[in-house]
């Protein structure tokens, strides 16, 4: 009991940091709160752990963190795991992504560049693991895209700009596959 006092306490603490725009302080926080459960997480600090990542400009820590994380808990917990949490969590599949493109240098024509290989092969070259990386979280949880247009204001009618088949519009995408099965779709981890 003394624990999570403690622990609510460093939560609510992490929380105030961030509202104050300390993203930095509140990642290390954060980070603290998940090492003091392992392997546990009962306040679910892991949710905020990719956001303050973002904010706090820790790209590689996020990525590290993402490769390392389920091992590490495995390892406590006495068993094995070899998975990311980009396969389990659609906000890291999505953040890991989106931390990538704001580290390296690429542009958003090179997304044209990325094959299926690329999609299936952890071997990706630098200038393509944003994509790919992105490209992988929209194919792994379709269902995150409209929430994501819904939260820029993207009008679901409208056609979808740069698309290869012309006038076809977010809401008739949405009809077709991966987006129309992706409450269907088998969970399975890339090996």
């Amino acid at each position: 009991p003394g624990n999570m006092t403690l622990a609510k306490a460093t939560h609510m603490y992490m929380l105030a940091l961030n509202g104050r725009g300390c993203h930095r302080t509140a990642f290390e926080v954060c980070k603290l709160l998940l090492c003091m459960f392992l392997p546990r997480d009962p306040l679910h600090a892991l949710l905020h752990l990719d956001f303050l990542a973002l904010r706090s400009k820790q790209f590689k820590q996020l990525h590290a963190i993402s490769r390392g994380y389920i091992r590490q808990v495995a390892q406590v917990a006495g068993g094995t795991g070899d998975l990311e949490l980009a396969a389990v969590l659609p906000s890291f599949a999505y953040s890991t992504g989106l931390g990538r493109f704001l580290e390296v240098e690429t542009t958003l024509a090179s997304v044209t560049e990325v094959t299926v290989e690329h999609l299936v092969d952890d071997q990706v070259p630098e200038h393509l693991e944003a994509h790919t990386r992105l490209l992988r979280a929209i194919l792994a949880f379709p269902e995150v895209v409209p929430c994501l247009l819904e939260a820029i204001a993207a009008p679901v009618s409208a056609p979808v700009r740069g698309s290869l088949f012309l006038g076809l519009t977010w809401q008739e995408m949405f009809q077709s596959p991966p987006f129309s099965d992706a409450d269907s779709f088998p969970r399975k981890s890339r090996e």
